[in-house]
């Protein structure tokens, strides 16, 4: 599968970039997302906390020391007391993320310019349970035997970087223009 991050300006809720790789490790990829957070004004990083390639993420991002990383809200609690634990949760194969996602662009709440996120939300499908899943999770590739080669993985990107921008909860309104989208000469890289 891909290793994707989506970034969004969090004052206007546009969307700024999206990096893909596929098969890259998470120690490099986490790397490289923590580049881009510090080149975009040390950007909160909001990743999916799944698994073991997300422990391995996560892990990496605490040994390199960035410290804007996304934490989970205490379920079921409507406060703003957070929990130690980092990262985007996914215990329902996206089904609440991705809605939230979806909700989010429809409002204009956020702009999304990318065609593979809009793609990639189009091929979503519902079980006979209710149940969302991606048709590239269950697909077994005849030639190189992988499963799931992509899956939606830049739509729960945006989805996991739309639930950290809300926690930032910087924007007053929708697509407000605050700062112009210009790099600083002595931003980091």
């Amino acid at each position: 599968s891909n290793s994707v991050f989506v970034i969004y300006n969090a004052r206007t809720g546009k969307q700024v970039a999206r990096y893909s790789k596929r098969g890259i490790k998470p120690e490099p990829f986490c790397k490289i997302a923590a580049a881009a957070g510090k080149w975009f004004y040390e950007a909160m990083i909001a990743p999916e906390a799944m698994g073991s390639v997300g422990k391995s993420f996560m892990d990496e991002l605490r040994r390199i020391g960035y410290w804007n990383v996304y934490q989970r809200q205490v379920e079921f609690v409507a406060t703003d007391v957070y929990t130690a634990k980092l990262g985007v949760t996914n215990s329902d194969g996206g089904q609440d993320m991705l809605t939230k996602l979806v909700n989010a662009i429809e409002n204009e709440e956020i702009t999304v310019y990318d065609e593979v996120i809009y793609s990639e939300l189009s091929e979503y499908q519902v079980d006979p349970t209710g149940r969302v899943y991606h048709p590239g999770a269950k697909v077994k590739n005849s030639i190189t035997g992988d499963i799931g080669k992509n899956h939606g993985d830049a739509a729960i990107a945006a989805a996991c970087g739309l639930i950290g921008m809300r926690q930032l909860n910087l924007s007053s309104e929708p697509n407000a223009e605050v700062i112009p989208d210009e790099i600083p000469e002595d931003c980091p890289a």
